[in-house]
């Protein structure tokens, strides 16, 4: 594995984490491949998990990039090319 595959890895678990945390679910409830609003979770949210997500791993990465990327995977997908 790369170090992005590992980072990416890294970055999906926690998002599935934090996620599930504000749904009251658990982590394993969350499938990396539905679209989040399939999911019950709100923008609101995305916004603050991200957030917290970008600082937890050091990442930056610019707001309109995050268009289109409404899954845990390419969100982590994404963070995980920006790191670095």
């Amino acid at each position: 594995m790369t170090d992005q595959t590992v980072l990416e890895a890294e970055i999906r678990e926690w998002i599935a984490e934090q996620l599930a945390m504000l749904l009251g679910r658990e982590p394993s409830e969350m499938d990396p491949n539905s679209a989040l609003a399939e999911m019950d979770v709100i923008s609101l949210d995305v916004v603050h998990v991200i957030a917290a997500a970008m600082k937890q791993f050091g990442i930056k990465v610019p707001r309109a990039e995050f268009e289109g990327h409404d899954t845990i995977n390419k969100l982590a997908g994404l963070m995980a090319r920006h790191a670095g």
